[in-house]
């Protein structure tokens, strides 16, 4: 079973009650916006952080351990700084640490980044150029597309629900 990210926003009251372990106060944020980063989540975490750790960005408070997989919430101001760092960059800034191999060697999830060469095999270098022109196509849209989310979320003074299930 693949691990997929879902990220959905949260009021900082939210954040709050997750943080001091109170699940009972757990209120549903009204904004409905999400961003789906599928299972891609570990590569854009590497590229917004440089770090290959098993988690999603530095920021978050772990929800106590799911069986089925890992939660974290982050705060509003969290996501305030994360905006305004995110704000000094550019998508080809971040894009351009995009190494499948390295992703591999990095472990980074997902796995088997790389399309496997071989001298002998002269067409597996064109397969794995391929490969990586769609890998790279794929991933630059979902970082597009969480970018704007954080972006939304600061703007509206909210926090972030990560869930990789």
């Amino acid at each position: 079973m693949a691990l997929r990210a879902n990220i959905c926003l949260i009021t900082s009251e939210t954040f709050e009650a997750v943080k001091s372990g109170d699940l009972k106060k757990w209120t549903p944020c009204e904004d409905k916006t999400s961003v789906e980063l599928e299972t891609s989540w570990h590569a854009i975490h590497f590229l917004l952080t440089g770090d290959a750790s098993m988690t999603f960005l530095r920021s978050g408070v772990q929800v106590p351990p799911e069986a089925s997989g890992h939660i974290e919430v982050h705060s509003p101001r969290d996501v305030a700084a994360l905006d305004a760092r995110l704000s000094r960059t550019t998508i080809s800034e971040l894009m351009s640490a995009f190494d499948s191999a390295k992703f591999d060697e990095l472990g980074i999830y997902g796995g088997r980044w790389a399309v496997p060469t071989d001298v002998s095999e002269p067409y597996t270098f064109k397969a794995r150029e391929e490969s990586d022109k769609w890998l790279r196509a794929d991933i630059e849209g979902l970082l597009v597309q969480f970018m704007a989310f954080v972006k939304h979320a600061a703007a509206n003074d909210l926090g972030m629900l990560v869930t990789i299930l």
